[in-house]
């Protein structure tokens, strides 16, 4: 029994999708691959040799093949001169030893004081991750 002021449920088409998920299709038997190396694996089944050489993706009757971009390798050289215009984004990195040394031992001072590494880091801003990465740069240099 159904009651006149409940509305009925309204059935909606699942969208399909025209753009070819399984690019790959075997010649011997038509079945499709995601992938060039799921398609050889199963090609070697057949037993009839290779893959051909001149295989390339094909899309179903009525869907369409993705648009694959292929991504640019530059050569190192560019990418390193890229790279090194950019600069580091950390604007107050420390990279002198020195400057790591002093900071290592005004935190030392800080705990011997009764400061915790919380409270040290509140007033500083620098973490206790930040000092232990800096001690084992010292350590680092002072090994070499």
């Amino acid at each position: 029994m159904v009651r006149a002021d409940t509305p009925k449920a309204k059935l909606r088409a699942t969208p399909v999708s025209v753009v070819e998920t399984k690019i790959w299709k075997c010649p011997k038997c038509a079945r499709r691959f995601k992938r060039k190396s799921g398609l050889s694996t199963h090609f070697k089944k057949h037993s009839v040799g290779k893959l051909p050489e001149d295989i390339a993706p094909s899309a179903s009757k009525g869907k369409t093949l993705p648009k694959i971009e292929k991504k640019r390798k530059g050569c190192v050289r560019e990418q390193m001169k890229k790279a090194r215009q950019k600069g580091s984004s950390a604007k107050t990195r420390v990279r002198d030893i020195e400057m790591m040394k002093t900071g290592v031992k005004a935190y030392e001072d800080a705990l011997k004081s009764g400061e915790t590494s919380q409270e040290y880091e509140m007033r500083t801003g620098i973490t206790k991750q930040k000092i232990s990465g800096w001690r084992q740069s010292i350590k680092n240099k002072e090994s070499k």
